[in-house]
């Protein structure tokens, strides 16, 4: 087995390179979790370039939280620095939600593991929430 290289996590989602690989998408909890976590952090890597190239500097803004995947204005921002964006595992009953104000953005997605430490509890659920720098 080979891990999947920088370019090629760009270009592909994880549980699309796992199952390219020989991995069936992931059937647990846990593995399901995984895949949230690696796609909300490539999301955030790919959202920080795109802020970079932008003069002044800027994240996409929202009013509120949108679900990434539904938000054309976040899929045109994101199409040089992702050739898709990732969706959760259990799309669509579950999302990726991404907020901004065009200075600070935030991440999230929701974990099924309750007991994962990265996790963070707000209004029982166990969110996993990756924000800018």
């Amino acid at each position: 087995m080979t891990v999947p290289t920088l370019d090629q996590s760009r270009e592909q989602p994880l549980a699309g390179w796992l199952s390219d690989n020989g991995f069936g998408a992931s059937e647990s909890a846990i593995g399901r979790d995984a895949i949230r976590k690696a796609d909300l952090q490539r999301i955030a890597v790919a959202l920080a370039e795109y802020a970079a190239s932008q003069t002044p500097f800027g994240y996409p803004k929202t009013d509120g939280v949108v679900h990434l995947n539904e938000s054309e204005q976040i899929r045109n921002a994101l199409q040089l620095y992702m050739a898709e964006i990732p969706h959760d595992p259990q799309a669509p009953d579950r999302y990726y939600g991404y907020s901004s104000n065009g200075t600070n953005f935030r991440l999230t997605a929701v974990l099924e593991n309750s007991q994962d430490s990265d996790g963070t509890e707000q209004d029982g659920l166990t969110l996993y929430v990756v924000r800018s720098q």
